[in-house]
């Protein structure tokens, strides 16, 4: 089931803080962009957190930001030991949606060593751009996030 939870602040603090569950460099990769807990409560009613559940388990939380005019980035929270079959199939369906707004483009930015995201990206449809960032260190190198994007504009 997948329900938006902008308002909800119980569900939106779950997601927030399954980070601290992840392992070490997945806690230093989200650290690096410097989002408080009180900042990311206090920007989710301007943004759209999709809530995706497990019976009425919250499972993951899809954030969608409106970075300029039809073009959003992409964030996903995904609690630990969750299966990815229940939740590529609720990741399609809010795809679907966005797909059919007035959203032309969807990206994230991912880690180049974060390979099951990456993996989770193209099983989406998401394309590699070839663009790079270079943000943060991580066991002495610099960490390079890749740019996957997904064109919302229909042929």
């Amino acid at each position: 089931m997948i329900q938006l939870i902008n308002n909800n602040v119980e569900l939106l603090r779950t997601a927030y803080n399954w980070q601290y569950d992840a392992p070490a460099w997945f806690q230093y990769c989200a650290n690096v962009w410097k989002e408080s807990e009180a900042e990311y409560l206090a920007n989710a009613p301007n943004e759209l957190h999709y809530g995706v559940f497990d019976n009425d388990d919250l499972v993951a939380s899809v954030r969608l930001i409106e970075v300029v005019p039809y073009a959003m980035i992409l964030h996903f929270s995904v609690k630990r030991q969750t299966t990815l079959n229940n939740l590529l199939e609720q990741l399609i369906a809010i795809k679907h949606h966005v797909i059919n707004s007035p959203v032309q483009v969807l990206f994230g930015y991912i880690p180049s060593f974060n390979r099951g995201t990456i993996n989770l990206y193209k099983q989406l449809g998401f394309t590699d751009t070839g663009a790079r960032c270079y943000k943060g260190v991580w066991k002495g190198k610099s960490i390079k996030w890749l740019r996957f994007e997904l064109s919302c504009l229909t042929t």
